[in-house]
């Protein structure tokens, strides 16, 4: 079971928007979650439309999903920094809702088979935002949908991405850029300084295309090529991040990793620390960075799965065990739990624990272990009397 969660979560996420691989939010640690912002009705009806949006995107009912966005309104939020009369925009606006029309569904299908799981509603900054997590062999990403209630309805409007810092509205448009530049010639330069050329602005939209393709080599190629104001972006370092997460070289991205955390403000790039401090076998601090991300989430059981996991590969098999009780005991069900327990609890020698996760695992997930603990790693377990449904 790889440790490499955080890292891939970038690259998930540009494959999702078929944009490139980070537009991060210079923002704070989020605030304290109150809920008192909303009325008593509005939090019911607020939790019945994020659950509900939650069963469209693990059945796969797309209608469900798209109807669930305000499209609209999250098109006024990537032009509202814009300059340019109307009668320009017109163009560009037709083109933008096409594009996003079509971007929804996708992200309903992308996350589909990754778990979707409703975890709460909470509210930032007075913002009001469903929360859910999703699981895949390409990370952890636990996603704030940003909500809008207008006309006695609950609508979507953008999202934040908290594993890795990531906001749509905001990755939007800085992948229009090219587009933008076109109808307001300031836009560029107030946002990176004077200089960037239309060449420069092309080689910056390709970092996204060459992500999708898996051309990652090519990302790093052209990243360390763009001027310094486009280099220096989020956007930019955020898409370098991945790509030198994915081609390997434990160094380079490990420098970049941090460079990245030491330029940009808390949370943007943090909690990808998990991988560097891993890499470097900083246990410590790699659960210290844990800790303080889990604690601006809320208890959940692939945080302490994966807090579990790094306690065992520090050679801590007792607090691993005991942090694994823990993440079972939030989340009996939970797939990642489960699965990773299996690592630790083989080397705590807790049959009986690695018994009731493989129940869970057939009986939930789909899988079968009848005849397939012939590796070495299960021969102390296929010992004992605890293994005898699977021998």
């Amino acid at each position: 079971l790889a440790l490499r969660h955080v890292q891939r979560c970038g690259a998930m996420f540009a494959a999702l928007l078929a944009v490139t691989a980070g537009a991060l939010l210079a923002q704070d640690q989020p605030a304290p979650v109150i809920l008192g912002a909303l009325s008593k009705e509005q939090a019911a009806s607020a939790e019945a439309f994020a659950r509900a949006y939650t069963q469209a995107i693990a059945s796969g009912d797309l209608d469900t999903c798209a109807a669930s966005w305000d499209s609209e309104r999250m098109i006024e939020l990537i032009i509202e920094d814009v300059k340019a009369p109307a009668a320009r925009l017109k163009g560009f606006l037709t083109g933008m809702r096409q594009g996003v029309q079509a971007m929804i569904p996708q992200i309903c299908q992308h996350w589909q088979v990754r778990e979707p799981t409703f975890k709460r509603v909470v509210v930032i900054g007075g913002v009001p935002m469903a929360r859910l997590r999703f699981v895949g062999d390409d990370g952890i990403a636990f996603v704030d949908f940003v909500m809008r209630h207008k006309q006695g309805e609950w609508r979507i409007v953008n999202l934040h991405n908290r594993s890795v810092g990531l906001d749509m509205v905001e990755q939007l448009r800085m992948t229009s850029l090219t587009a933008l530049a076109s109808l307001d010639r300031g836009i560029v330069e107030r946002m990176f300084g004077s200089g960037i050329t239309s060449k420069d602005l092309k080689a910056f939209g390709s970092l996204g295309q060459d992500a999708i393709r898996g051309e990652f080599q090519s990302v790093i190629d052209t990243y360390r090529k763009l001027p310094e104001g486009l280099r220096n972006s989020a956007l930019a370092t955020s898409s370098y991040v991945s790509a030198l997460g994915q081609v390997g070289g434990d160094d380079d991205y490990i420098k970049a990793l941090e460079d990245a955390a030491a330029r940009f403000p808390a949370p943007m790039f943090r909690f990808m620390q998990v991988d560097a401090h891993f890499l470097k076998k900083r246990w410590s601090k790699a659960i210290t960075v844990l800790e303080e991300f889990a604690a601006t989430i809320g208890r959940d059981a692939t945080l302490l799965a994966l807090h579990a996991s790094i306690l065992l590969e520090s050679g801590q098999v007792p607090k691993a065990m005991a942090v694994m009780q823990d993440a079972l005991k939030l989340e009996p069900k939970c797939h990642y739990a489960n699965m990773t327990s299996l690592d630790v609890f083989l080397k705590g020698e807790d049959w009986a624990s690695v018994a009731r996760s493989i129940e869970v695992l057939e009986k939930d997930h789909g899988y079968d272990f009848r005849g397939n603990i012939d590796d070495e790693v299960w021969a102390a377990f296929k010992k004992s009397p605890e293994s005898k449904p699977w021998r």
